[in-house]
């Protein structure tokens, strides 16, 4: 429509378990095609990615808060 926004047919939505709503990643492949992804679904898998590359990952131990914590409490001492 006007607005950018394209109608689906139910069946489609159904499939795609949309609702009211609901937002979707849109992309074009290389020979024109237009692939629709539902957004909540591609936000848990990222959700899921980050969750198992940073399991036990502890801010303090990262090597910036380390140095910035020095230079906080030298700025201090000054």
């Amino acid at each position: 429509d006007d607005r950018g926004r394209i109608l689906l047919p139910l069946e489609v939505r159904r499939k795609l378990k949309l609702r009211k709503g609901s937002r979707l990643i849109l992309r074009v492949t290389e020979k024109g095609y237009l692939e629709a992804f539902p957004m909540e679904e591609e936000l848990k898998s990222i959700a899921e990615i980050f969750r198992r590359k940073f399991a036990g990952w502890k801010e303090e131990d990262h090597e910036a808060s380390t140095l910035l914590l020095k230079m906080v409490r030298k700025s201090g001492d000054s």
